[in-house]
């Protein structure tokens, strides 16, 4: 594939080939993995005794799961050659929305969670003193 492809109305809304060998081994190694650390951050937040700790496991779990379940119903429409919801375009809009999902938990743990540490040790300053 040449990267000039990418820059053609075509190649993203022209019905893809069936992927085989490594393409289709990388795509459904990714969208499985994806899965997996979904349902691992599900079950580590049953663990966890901290909220803000449940929600950074609450939104990878959510994010895991619902790309990968996407992504692997999107590669067997693509096999079996549905037209509209096996094309590329939707790959690609996969990627942005995880782009922006990756970006909002990320900002989650360094703009909120320093927060809501501190307001978490204001509260135990201030309860210590309360009888």
């Amino acid at each position: 594939m040449h990267l000039n492809n990418l820059l053609h109305y075509s190649y993203w809304f022209g019905q893809p080939f069936m992927a085989r060998g490594t393409t289709f081994s990388l795509l459904v190694g990714i969208f499985l993995i994806l899965v997996l650390i979904g349902l691992l951050a599900k079950i580590w937040r049953v663990y966890r005794v901290e909220n803000w700790q449940k929600e950074v496991l609450r939104r990878l779990g959510n994010f895991g799961l619902t790309i990968g379940i996407l992504g692997l119903i999107w590669l067997f429409l693509r096999q079996n050659e549905v037209f509209f919801l096996g094309l590329r375009f939707w790959l690609l809009l996969g990627f942005l929305v995880s782009v922006w999902w990756v970006y909002r938990i990320v900002w989650y743990l360094v703009a909120r969670v320093p927060k809501i540490k501190a307001e978490i040790a204001q509260r135990a300053v201030k309860e210590k003193y309360l009888p």
